[in-house]
């Protein structure tokens, strides 16, 4: 059965596989929530050599749990990336922590709307930050949205699109 007390002590093993399988087992407990030392404890991975272990520590922390301290870090994370699955789940991961804490949602279309206007992304990146934004927003169905992260060069990116949803919720335009 998995607690926090086995979480903690997979995520702090030295066995590189016993700490992937704390990780993973943290990305889908649904029978109860973790406590946040544990949160921060996957959050460290975030900062990993290995991809594989910051996809999986994202995902668990961010995307599964929307842990809210975890924005400045997957911030950081997503201003240096150059794994593309990673970059992709870190995108995915901040709309869905804005979309589920308000407080936060100012900042993250601030992000988002940085990689939509960074020339030297690829257009993949700005498909998939334009979806996952106005999906954030509540202007994309769930299968427009599924569509858009699916093939996100295929996106028709309207940039100004972010100045009107900065001034909507009250971000103050144009960052």
């Amino acid at each position: 059965m998995v607690s926090d007390e086995s979480l903690r002590k997979k995520l702090r093993s030295d066995d590189e596989f016993v700490v992937l399988k704390g990780l993973a087992e943290l990305g889908g407990i649904v029978d109860f929530t973790p406590a946040d030392d544990v949160l921060d404890l996957a959050m460290g991975y975030f900062r990993y050599f290995d991809s594989e272990w910051r996809r999986q520590s994202v995902f668990s922390v961010s995307l599964h749990w929307s842990y809210a301290p975890s924005l400045p870090l997957l911030i950081e994370l997503i201003g240096k990336e150059d794994d593309e699955d990673v970059l992709d789940l870190s995108i995915m991961a901040i709309a869905h922590m804005g979309r589920n804490h308000e407080g936060l949602r100012c900042d993250v279309l601030r992000v988002l709307k940085g990689l939509v206007d960074d020339r030297t992304r690829p257009s993949r990146v700005w498909g998939l930050a334009y979806t996952c934004a106005r999906r954030m927003c509540g202007e994309l169905k769930p299968v427009e949205h599924a569509r858009g992260i699916g093939d996100p060069e295929s996106v028709r990116v309207e940039a100004s699109w972010f100045d009107s949803a900065l001034l909507q919720y009250g971000c103050g335009g144009k960052p």
